[in-house]
């Protein structure tokens, strides 16, 4: 059975008064629980609220002069109006972003970011290329609306509202954010990618959202955000802290160590590993270099982690490229001690491949030969220190790599006596030529 419900919805035409008051405030205390004003023309502007704006708590819409027409003929002659939702599948073709908590959240984080961000006597430290503000925006809208149950791995978009979409939607975003690369893959690298700064805020998001979700992973997850104790308390006052720490206009890796010397005062640095694994996850690790932070596209990322974080000893290994039978082949093996305590008596062995054998005093530590296989005795290696080892090998002259293709260049500074010039002829014409004048 149909419903009906007699309700009063006030017609009013536009006048020279103000929109608070002519058409709002006293259409609502005769009654009225809606307000349409009509336009005297065939279109709609902005309705300002004037004095009286902040008095009225219906809705009140501006329709054109066409529109209120239709309605205006049956008005008051039994008009019967039926309110249902849209017929778009995914609901209203327009919504307002000023409902959308994590927009909202998004922008009072520019508040934050700027008056924290080079101390208390500054509040335009974020203007430089490689700034940040973008980035803490839209974490503050994450970090606010999570809920219980979440994971680091779900999907979080930014503005999914706006564009009708689910949380776990891609929204305004190139990704949506989350711990998992496989959804989100953005790394520092990205930056120089994409400079636009909402573009290079993404990054800097998706890099502290591992970080939160790293505590809350070790510490717990509390839903009290003023008062609570959880690992997303402890993140989410660490990036505050950060933002204090930081240098007026800073770079991702000003950031990154700003909130590391939180951690130092806050916690005693207990947490420097984690934070230090989560960054260079994304790039920002020990020997990535930040360049200018009035540059964005200087960067250079590296996924390394200091070696008090590794907790192993590390063997790398170099030998010369090319010989020719029967030159020697040096070999070079770096040692470093990544382990907290001193490792004492240490002994590495090294196979002797087939056709070479080992020079005889040619390694610069004690070493001996037991079939194919070369033991280097080390002795102790201290905490972060590094010991390189170097020997040779001599190969036989009878056995001699097989030669079956050489193409030659004339000369040995041959870059300027070349052109090159597009083979128009071929059957893809993107085969490069050498000009046959030249020598």
């Amino acid at each position: 059975m149909q419903q009906i419900w007699l309700i009063k919805i006030a017609l009013i035409d536009r006048g020279g008064c103000e929109f608070g008051f002519n058409a709002a405030l006293a259409a609502q205390n005769a009654g009225a629980i809606g307000v349409i004003i009509c336009n005297f023309e065939d279109a709609t502007v902005g309705m300002a609220p004037g004095t009286y704006g902040a008095q009225v708590n219906i809705p009140v819409v501006m329709l054109t002069s066409v529109n209120c027409q239709t309605i205006r003929q049956f008005a008051g002659s039994g008009l019967i109006a039926t309110i249902k939702l849209p017929d778009l599948p995914m609901g209203p073709a327009e919504l307002d972003g000023d409902l959308d908590n994590g927009i909202i959240a998004h922008e009072y984080g520019h508040g934050i970011s700027n008056r924290l961000t080079g101390g208390p006597s500054q509040a335009g430290c974020l203007g430089n290329a490689e700034q940040m503000g973008e980035g803490w925006s839209d974490w503050f809208s994450l970090v606010t609306t999570v809920e219980a149950g979440d994971s680091g791995t779900d999907k979080r978009g930014i503005g999914t509202y706006a564009f009708a979409e689910d949380p776990i939607g891609q929204g305004i975003r190139r990704y949506p954010y989350s711990t998992d690369m496989s959804v989100n893959p953005l790394t520092y690298a990205d930056v120089a990618g994409n400079t636009e700064v909402h573009a290079l805020g993404e990054v800097w998001t998706v890099m502290t959202w591992d970080l939160y979700w790293a505590f809350v992973d070790e510490y717990g997850w509390d839903p009290d955000l003023y008062h609570g104790t959880g690992g997303n308390n402890m993140a989410i006052r660490l990036v505050y802290e950060g933002m204090k720490n930081q240098p007026c206009s800073p770079g991702f890796l000003d950031g990154r160590d700003a909130i590391i010397a939180a951690d130092a005062v806050l916690n005693n640095g207990v947490n420097k590993c984690m934070i230090w694994k989560t960054f260079a996850r994304r790039g920002a690790g020990l020997s990535a270099v930040q360049g200018a932070s009035d540059n964005a596209g200087d960067q250079v990322e590296a996924f390394d982690i200091p070696c008090e974080c590794r907790d192993e000893v590390t063997i790398t290994k170099s030998v010369t490229d090319f010989i020719n039978a029967g030159e020697d082949i040096n070999v070079t093996v770096n040692v470093s001690n990544c382990k907290l305590e001193t490792r004492t008596n240490v002994v590495i062995t090294d196979q002797i491949p087939d056709g070479t054998s080992f020079k005889a005093g040619s390694a610069s530590v004690p070493a001996t030969v037991s079939g194919n296989v070369l033991s280097l005795q080390l002795g102790d290696i201290d905490f972060e220190e590094t010991v390189t080892i170097t020997y040779t090998l001599t190969t036989d002259p009878d056995k001699y790599s097989i030669r079956f293709w050489l193409d030659d260049v004339p000369t040995a500074d041959a870059e300027d006596n070349w052109e090159y010039d597009f083979d128009t002829a071929a059957p893809t014409p993107n085969f490069f030529q050498i000009d046959d004048t030249c020598v």
